[in-house]
């Protein structure tokens, strides 16, 4: 009976280390690019092109870029939101979950962003399940601390005037 106890307890815990595993391979999906081993940092393409986002995100995004004139920059454009940067260095850059929780087929995930020694950042992530896989629903930065999801209507109320 002694041996039942130690094996309850593991297995009462396993739902919340793959909860914790599943968004972290969200965030690794999320941080993809930034990891990528390339000497061109252009080549990475910017945050709001990235294929990360949830479905009412990516069309807010996409009335956003309807609003920006060709080749101009505006508040949003300026760095990444994802990085919180403008430059980083691949082989010293890394993510950790530092707290992460699901319910149905929503999620939120505390992150801390290291760019490169000595520059980190916090970012916390709202995902939301789409067709099986965790995608970005908003995303709240000491820069955007409503949220990604109101900048970019802001952006486009204040754009579109």
């Amino acid at each position: 009976m002694k041996g039942l106890l130690p094996l309850g307890l593991l297995l009462a815990t396993t739902p919340a280390f793959a909860a914790d595993r599943e968004i972290e391979q969200a965030v690794d999906a999320v941080y993809a690019p930034y990891f990528a081993d390339i000497d061109d940092l252009e080549a990475t393409p910017p945050a709001w092109e990235q294929p990360v986002y949830s479905r009412g995100l990516t069309d807010l995004i996409a009335r956003w870029r309807e609003t920006v004139p060709v080749d101009e920059v505006d508040a949003l454009s300026d760095s990444d939101w994802l990085c919180q940067c403008q430059d980083w260095d691949a082989s010293t850059f890394s993510t950790e979950v530092v707290d992460s929780r699901i319910k149905a087929d929503t999620a939120t995930a505390r992150v801390l962003i290291t760019i490169f020694p000595g520059a980190q950042r916090t970012a916390r992530f709202a995902f939301v399940r789409e067709d099986g896989v965790w995608k970005v629903d908003d995303l709240v930065t000491p820069e955007m601390p409503e949220g990604l999801r109101r900048a970019v209507t802001a952006a486009i109320d204040g754009d579109a005037n």
